[in-house]
């Protein structure tokens, strides 16, 4: 990889390249937050907000260092600062978390710094930036279906737990033994529902403790053995 800046460019030029890498940077950082994760090296799972705000934080030091550093003395060494300053700012950033998560972070920002190169090199600033907009659109279109898909589950486990609500009030005697659900699997004596992955939340009233996913199986009402 080689890397020079041309210090007769305009400035403008200066500040969109420096733009271009710090969004590069931030993205290729959370990448490694996400492969930490799904090799369960993390010790928590990856928050999206509070990630972004870290990984904007850190890159913002070790990149503005970089920069610096890198318009006097354009060599090797300079890369080597970058990663310590980085490594630095993580550790302050995720206290707590191991040197494994942290190390596969700045593997992946390293990796990123690598291949930015090759990438503005055939796109050209234009370019990369057109495909930021692309990605932050594509982006910005998930994060509403999953809002939309997180209030649709709201309003549907709203609309179960009252009419759980409304059968016990209903009946004093109503309850939701899972021997009398239709999603009761006999003969494991598990839920069908968190067999799927799914969230089955129970409420307290009056005294009893009701299942808002509980749907009567008349084929099977009564207690096992019985």
């Amino acid at each position: 990889m080689e890397l020079t800046i041309n210090k007769a460019a305009p400035l403008g030029i200066y500040i969109a390249f420096t733009l271009a890498l710090y969004v590069w940077h931030v993205g290729a950082a959370l990448l490694g937050i996400l492969i930490a994760d799904r090799f369960g090296i993390s010790d928590a799972g990856p928050d999206l907000k509070s990630d972004l705000k870290k990984m904007s934080a850190c890159s913002l030091v070790a990149l503005s260092l970089f920069f610096s550093l890198f318009y006097f003395a354009q060599n090797g060494a300079v890369f080597i600062i970058y990663i310590l300053s980085f490594m630095i700012s993580l550790r302050f950033a995720y206290l707590g978390e191991s040197r494994g998560f942290l190390f596969i972070i700045v593997g992946a920002a390293l990796l990123g710094m690598i291949l930015f190169v090759p990438v503005v090199a055939l796109l050209k600033l234009p370019g990369l930036f057109f495909l930021y907009l692309v990605l932050l659109a594509a982006f910005l279109n998930r994060v509403q279906q999953a809002k939309k898909r997180s209030l649709e589950v709201q309003r549907l486990e709203q609309a179960k737990e009252q009419r759980i609500r409304g059968l016990a009030r209903n009946d004093p005697g109503f309850t939701t033994f899972c021997y009398q659900c239709l999603y009761h699997r006999p003969d494991i004596n598990r839920c069908q529902l968190e067999l799927d992955g799914k969230v089955v939340r129970r409420i307290a009233l009056d005294g009893r403790s009701l299942c808002t996913s509980f749907q009567p199986d008349r084929a099977n009402g009564s207690p096992p053995g019985e």
